[in-house]
């Protein structure tokens, strides 16, 4: 048996706002499953941004578009 195909839903960059989190820090929420504990959110850093050492409660995919790191 054949389940039906999900539908698709399409959100282009200027549909969904950005929301402040710290100084410097910015996220956008793309999606949440709360059951399944699937969050999906693009992060915005301001230039020199820092963000405090921290834990996550699941596995994390994440990717760097544009960096300078500084590792000190």
């Amino acid at each position: 048996m054949v389940e039906a195909i999900p539908t698709a839903l399409h959100r282009g960059d200027d549909a969904l706002p950005y929301v402040f989190v710290d100084q410097g820090v910015e996220i956008m929420v793309l999606q949440i499953k709360i059951r399944e504990g699937l969050w999906v959110i693009r992060n915005r850093f301001a230039p020199g941004s820092r963000v405090q050492t921290h834990r996550h409660t699941g596995t994390v995919f994440a990717f760097t578009t544009t960096a300078l790191v500084d590792e000190t």
